[in-house]
């Protein structure tokens, strides 16, 4: 594979050795061979510049695994995306039945029902430990209810009428999840999200589990609310369960708030003055009172 040596060299400040790489035909799959010997066999004579030339090679190597782990992600973010969509198109979903939803799945925002009705195991680890393991401690019912939770929570933040989401939004929302960075993968399934990594402090006052500087991740994402704010009321839930059923926190902190506007999505902003602005600049009307 090419690879343009003196610039890569030059992040060490090595770029004078660029042109010992193009005299032996180096290329870039032969950086993870890198070592001392090798490096004096081509010409690198100075111990230090040796060990510089190595750093850059760890640093390479870094990023290409982590650039593989990003693509990984993706793919299986938007394999998963793709699975709620699919699912979505089938639901034409409307404000009537996400209302529906909510009051058939808010009863179930409890770890004892779930456990006494076979969602849930009773060998299931103690909220604020680890997630839920599908299969072992997530029953075939748990999994049916989790997804339909991700799959409403993924509607009330992206949905539109492409994927059958008949949802009229007013206002802007930003939603915004404080999880354990261990447990973020959980929501992978977001389609644009910002994430912010943050520490806190959890003092469980049932004395079980105490997290001290745990790392967390705050998800930031925005969405669309209705005028009927049962969008927010969706989010709430869907969160309640996927917590239960598998984040397994003993308190999953989210919050929504009001944005009054946002580059995301400038249109709702101007649709909601559009009315205001055309009376601003209306005609005065000429009227014809009678004595």
């Amino acid at each position: 594979m090419a690879i343009e040596w003196f610039s890569w060299l030059a992040e060490v400040g090595m770029q004078q050795h660029g042109h010992l790489m193009v005299a032996n035909n180096l290329e870039e799959d032969d950086i993870a061979h890198f070592d001392h010997d090798l490096l004096r066999s081509i010409g690198v004579d100075s111990a230090k510049d040796r060990l510089l030339i190595l750093n850059m090679k760890n640093k390479h190597i870094q990023r290409k695994n982590g650039l593989k782990k990003l693509i990984s992600f993706r793919q299986y973010s938007a394999e998963a995306q793709s699975v709620i969509i699919d699912r979505l198109q089938t639901l034409q979903l409307d404000e009537v039945k996400m209302l529906i939803w909510i009051k058939h799945t808010w009863p179930l925002c409890d770890r004892k029902l779930l456990q006494d009705h076979g969602y849930l195991s009773h060998t299931a680890p103690e909220p604020g430990t680890g997630t839920v393991m599908p299969a072992i401690e997530r029953s075939e019912l748990g999994n049916d209810l989790l997804n339909s939770a991700k799959d409403m929570l993924w509607a009330a933040l992206y949905g539109t009428m492409e994927e059958n989401v008949l949802i009229h939004r007013v206002q802007r929302e930003l939603l915004v999840i404080t999880i354990p960075g261990r447990k973020a993968f959980v929501f992978n399934f977001f389609q644009s999200v910002t994430e912010v990594g943050a520490l806190g402090s959890w003092r469980d006052p049932t004395d079980k589990c105490h997290d001290e500087d745990e790392p967390n991740m705050m998800l930031q994402v925005e969405y669309g609310e209705s005028a009927s704010e049962i969008v927010g009321d969706a989010i709430m839930v869907a969160i309640h369960v996927i917590n239960l059923l598998e984040v397994n926190e003993v308190v999953l902190y989210a919050r929504s708030s009001n944005i009054e506007q946002s580059t995301l999505f400038t249109e709702l902003y101007f649709e909601k003055h559009e009315l205001a602005s055309a009376m601003l600049h209306a005609k005065p009307t000429n009227t014809t009172t009678t004595v």
